[in-house]
C-alpha cells in the first residue's frame, strides 16, 4: 500500500488530534473548558479518518463506510466557539443544544444514510449532489467564519473584563485563543476561495494538500500550545464590569477607598502575585463589586493598574533600600508581587518612565 504526500499529513494530524483529544477528555474531564477543547480537536482531526478509509481501498470492502458519521464539519467551529465561552460562562444544556444543533443535524443525516443499503444511499446522494456541494463549500465556511469572529468579540471583552479582576492579566492565554482562532479563520478562507475549483475538478489535488497540510499544522498547534495552556477561567469576571452610571458610583464613599488602600499597603496584600479582587474582596470583608467601583471611581484605573502600581511603590523602596543589594533586580520584582522580569520592567517604566535599574542607579547616585 502505498501513501501520498497528502496522507502522509492526515495520518500525522490523525494521530496527534485524537491522541491529545482524547486525553484532555479522559484526564481533565473534571475541567468543563479543558473537556470541550478536546470534543474540539477530536471534531476538527476525525474527517481524516474518512478520507484514510477511502484512500486505503476500504470502501471497496465496505461500501458503507463511505457515510460513516464521523465528518463533524458543522461542530468545529462551534465547538472552538463553546470552550473559549466556557471560560467565563456556565452554558445550559439548552444553549448548548442550541449551538450544536446543525452539528447534530448533520451527524443525523449521515447516520441515516450510513444505515440504508450502500446503493440506495448512493443514489440518494447523487441526487442532491449540487446542494451537497453548496453546504460544504460554501455555506460552511461561512457559518464557521461567523462562529470564530463571534470568539474574538468574546476574547476582547475577556481581556477588558480581566483587567478588572486580575492583578497579573492571564495575557498568554488570550493570545493562544486569538492566535488559534486567526489560524483556523485562514484555513476557512482558504477552502471557501478554493471551493469553486475543488467542486469543478480544477487543480483539486493541490488545493486539497495545502488544506491537508494547514490542518496538519492547526491541529499540532492547538495538541502543543494548547495542552500547556493555562487552566485558568474567568468564570468569576462578571463582578469586574465597571460601574456606567452615577447611581452605581454613589453608595461607595472616598473614606472608605483611603482605608482599604491604607491596608492593601501596611498588610502588603498587593505582594501575593495571584491576587485577584476576589481574593482582596475575601481578606477585606468587603464585597468585590463595592471594591471595583471604589478604584474605578477614585482611582480612576482598572484593578490591575491599582495593584501594580502599589506594587511599583513597594519596588521603589527596595530598590534604593542597601539591604535589598544581595537581590536582582527580578527578585525585587518578585517581591513586589510581579510574576515576571519582563512584566516588572514593563509596569514600573511606562510608571515611573526609567526601568528598575536605572531607577535603582541614580537614585545611588544622589549624595546623601
Amino acid at each position: 500500500m502505498s501513501f501520498s504526500t497528502e496522507d502522509v499529513f492526515r495520518i500525522l494530524g490523525l494521530v496527534q488530534g485524537l491522541g491529545v483529544g482524547l486525553a484532555l477528555i479522559f484526564f481533565k474531564r473534571k475541567n468543563v473548558s479543558l473537556l470541550f477543547l478536546g470534543i474540539f480537536l477530536i471534531a476538527f482531526t476525525a474527517p481524516s479518518l474518512s478520507w484514510l478509509i477511502r484512500n486505503a481501498g476500504g470502501l471497496e470492502l465496505y461500501p458503507r463506510l463511505l457515510f460513516l458519521p464521523i465528518g463533524f464539519y458543522f461542530l468545529v467551529a462551534p465547538l472552538l466557539y463553546i470552550y473559549v465561552k466556557s471560560l467565563g460562562t456556565k452554558f445550559s444544556r439548552k444553549l448548548l443544544l442550541a449551538h450544536l444543533t446543525l452539528g447534530l443535524i448533520e451527524f443525523g443525516f449521515l447516520f441515516v444514510l450510513f444505515l440504508l443499503p450502500p446503493k440506495l444511499a448512493r443514489t440518494w446522494w447523487s441526487s442532491i449532489n449540487e446542494i451537497i456541494d453548496f453546504v460544504y463549500g460554501v455555506f460552511l465556511n461561512i457559518y464557521s467564519l461567523v462562529y470564530l469572529i463571534s470568539t474574538i468579540v468574546i476574547v476582547k471583552k475577556f481581556k477588558r473584563k480581566s483587567l478588572n479582576f486580575y492583578s497579573n492579566t492571564q495575557k498568554r492565554l488570550l493570545r493562544w485563543i486569538l492566535f488559534t482562532t486567526s489560524i483556523l479563520i485562514i484555513v476557512y478562507l482558504y477552502q471557501l476561495s478554493t471551493a469553486y475549483f475543488v467542486i469543478n475538478d480544477i487543480s483539486r489535488n493541490t488545493i486539497l494538500l495545502v488544506d491537508s497540510l494547514l490542518a496538519v499544522i492547526f491541529i499540532y498547534w492547538v495538541s502543543i500550545a494548547g495542552i500547556r495552556q493555562t487552566t485558568l477561567g474567568f468564570a468569576s469576571l462578571e463582578v469586574a464590569d465597571e460601574p456606567n452610571s452615577e447611581s452605581e458610583k454613589s453608595d461607595v464613599t472616598f473614606a472608605e477607598y483611603e482605608k482599604f488602600t491604607e491596608e492593601i499597603r501596611h498588610d502588603k496584600i498587593f505582594a501575593n502575585p495571584d491576587l485577584t479582587i476576589a481574593d482582596l474582596a475575601a481578606q477585606l470583608k468587603t464585597p468585590a463589586k463595592r471594591l471595583s467601583k471604589m478604584i474605578n471611581q477614585y482611582g480612576k484605573v482598572n484593578f490591575n493598574r491599582f495593584i501594580n502600581e502599589l506594587r511599583v511603590e513597594e519596588a521603589k523602596n527596595l530598590l534604593v533600600n542597601p539591604k535589598n543589594d544581595h537581590l536582582t533586580i527580578e527578585g525585587i520584582g518578585y517581591q513586589a508581587g510581579f510574576k515576571s522580569k519582563t512584566v516588572f520592567n514593563t509596569f514600573f517604566k511606562s510608571t515611573v518612565g526609567i526601568t528598575p535599574s536605572v531607577y535603582k542607579k541614580n537614585h545611588r547616585s544622589i549624595p546623601s
